[in-house]
């Protein structure tokens, strides 16, 4: 019996949805502009702050601009070490911010891309049960389930913290993998390989979560989520071919920058460096499930010269 051929779906209506782009999802989202304030805000004040020490630095006398700065700290009556403390500490200060904020907007990207890809391999891995007449279960012990997860982890890895890979398991083949292609190509594996290529994935499969949730239009035309709390029985949910799927990803996000991690920190928890913050993103994406249409129309009826 001949394979049936596989069937090209379109896609979900973005309209109907209201899906977007992932990056354009990242921009848009809380998070997202919550940064953009952050830094508009916070290049405002250290441009005035900056502003400010160019100009008590103007009004100091000719001897005084051209003498040392320890000479100048070392001043009897102490102007000079007051002015660069007014100056240097809020200076410093909104700097460290301004990274944090600059790193938690690129690690809200890479959530959001993670979320995509999760979705994509979901939609793809899906069918292999769906097939069988068994569906898409949204269960740890379910392939399809466990390889969205880890594709999504993959996408994290780069701005991940640092987890114990305990020797074995996905994080020390990556990191084997890594060093395989540069010894294909006759080149020595970067430091960054062998130091923190297997941590950065385990911390990334260990604080990265996926939900998935059926999706549905309501009357009014609003998107319902629901979310598959029981895998198993008779609240189990089946996708199907053409079924829009939902996946969630949720991330501790490594915040690494002291002090200034306290503006978007949810809580601390340990690493391979330490007791370090964390803030927890989330993202989602949808799209149509990919597969064999298993329902073959029926076979025509036409006269055939012989």
């Amino acid at each position: 019996m001949a394979v049936p051929p596989m069937m090209c779906f379109p896609p979900i209506e973005s309209s109907v949805l209201g899906l977007a782009p992932w990056w354009s999802s990242a921009l848009s989202s809380d998070l997202g502009v919550r940064c953009a304030v952050i830094a508009g805000v916070g290049a405002l004040l250290l441009a005035v702050a900056l502003r400010a020490g160019w100009m008590l630095w103007r009004t100091r006398p000719v001897a005084v601009r051209r003498s040392t700065l320890r000479q100048r700290l070392a001043g009897e009556s102490g102007t000079a070490t007051v002015e660069f403390v007014l100056v240097f500490v809020p200076a410093l200060g909104i700097s460290l911010i301004l990274l944090q904020t600059v790193l938690m907007f690129s690690g809200n990207l890479f959530v959001h891309y993670g979320a995509f890809v999760a979705t994509r391999s979901a939609i793809v891995e899906a069918p292999r049960g769906a097939l069988g007449g068994g569906g898409y279960l949204a269960d740890d012990n379910d392939p399809a389930y466990n390889r969205a997860r880890r594709a999504a982890a993959f996408a994290l890895a780069p701005v991940s913290g640092r987890e114990n890979s305990g020797g074995g398991g996905d994080a020390v083949a990556f990191e084997a993998g890594l060093q395989a292609y540069f010894t294909a190509y006759g080149e020595d594996a970067p430091a960054w390989v062998d130091r923190l290529a297997a941590e950065r994935l385990s911390y990334a499969l260990t604080h990265t979560t996926l939900d998935l949730y059926e999706t549905r239009v309501g009357e009014n035309g609003e998107v319902i989520l629901d979310k598959q709390t029981q895998p198993f029985g008779d609240n189990r949910v089946d996708f199907g071919p053409k079924d829009p799927v939902t996946v969630g990803v949720s991330h501790r996000l490594h915040l690494s920058i002291p002090y200034a991690s306290a503006l978007f920190a949810d809580g601390t928890h340990q690493t391979v460096g330490g007791e370090t913050a964390y803030s927890v993103v989330t993202a989602t994406s949808t799209m149509s499930l990919e597969g064999y249409d298993v329902n073959l129309p029926e076979l025509p009826e036409v006269e055939r010269e012989q």
